[in-house]
C-alpha cells in the first residue's frame, strides 16, 4: 500500500492533527451572550463540525441545516457549559452532532459510490497528481461505506484529532469499544482498497 495511503490508515498521535481551541476569553463573552464572540465561537468551529456531519449523513443541503442545529443546540446550552481539565469544547460539539446523526438515522441515507466505481490506472493520466486523487477519491469512499459507528470513531480519530477517551464521550460508550471500533474500521479499510493498494506496489 502506499505511503500516502497507510499514512491516512494507521493510528497516529491525535496531538498532531488536533485543531485549536478558541480562546478562553472569547468562550466567555459567548457564554454571556455577547454577539460578536458567537459569531467567533460559530466560525472557529463550524468547518469540523460540517466535514464531521457531510462524512457521517451524507452530502447535500441538509447537512446544512444540521449544521445549524448543533450550533442552535450549542448557543442555547452554552451559558451553562463547563470547561472541565481536559475536556475540549470541539469534543461537546461532536457529541452534539453525533446525537442528530443517530436521530437522523432513522431516515434513508443518500446512496454511496462504491468503492470498486473509482477507476484504476488511466494511461492518459499517469501523473502522480490523478494517482493521489484517486487514492483520496477511493478512501472517502470506503469510509462512507463503514458502518456508522466504525465510521465515526474513525473520522474523530483521524480526521479530527480526539483521543480514545473523548471519541468515547462523544459517543457515549467506553474506550474499549472505541478502541474495537478503530480496529475494525482500519481493518475493513484496507480490505476495501486492496485493488488500489496492489495496483500502487
Amino acid at each position: 500500500m502506499t505511503t500516502a495511503l497507510m499514512d491516512r490508515i494507521e493510528p497516529h498521535s491525535p496531538a498532531s492533527r488536533a485543531g485549536s481551541e478558541v480562546d478562553p476569553a472569547t468562550l466567555a463573552r459567548a457564554q454571556q451572550g455577547d454577539a460578536t464572540a458567537v459569531e467567533r465561537f460559530v466560525r472557529h468551529y463550524e468547518r469540523p463540525v460540517f466535514a464531521f456531519l457531510s462524512r457521517m449523513a451524507g452530502r447535500g443541503p441538509h447537512v446544512e441545516d444540521l449544521a445549524q442545529e448543533v450550533f442552535l443546540r450549542a448557543y442555547r446550552a452554552l451559558p451553562n457549559f463547563e470547561r472541565r481539565e481536559n475536556t475540549r469544547v470541539s469534543t461537546w460539539l461532536f457529541s452534539i452532532a453525533w446525537r442528530l446523526c443517530i436521530d437522523r438515522s432513522r431516515k434513508p441515507r443518500p446512496p454511496l459510490l462504491s468503492v470498486e466505481s473509482v477507476p484504476l490506472r488511466s494511461a492518459a493520466c499517469p501523473d502522480q497528481d490523478h494517482r493521489r486523487s484517486r487514492i483520496a477519491s477511493a478512501l472517502e469512499l470506503a469510509v462512507g461505506e463503514l458502518p456508522r459507528e466504525q465510521r465515526a470513531a474513525f473520522l474523530l480519530a483521524e480526521c479530527h484529532g480526539l483521543t480514545t477517551a473523548e471519541i468515547a464521550q462523544v459517543t457515549d460508550t467506553t474506550r474499549a469499544t472505541v478502541k474495537t471500533r478503530l480496529f475494525r474500521a482500519r481493518a475493513r479499510l484496507k480490505r476495501s482498497l486492496r485493488a488500489i493498494w496492489e495496483e500502487e506496489r
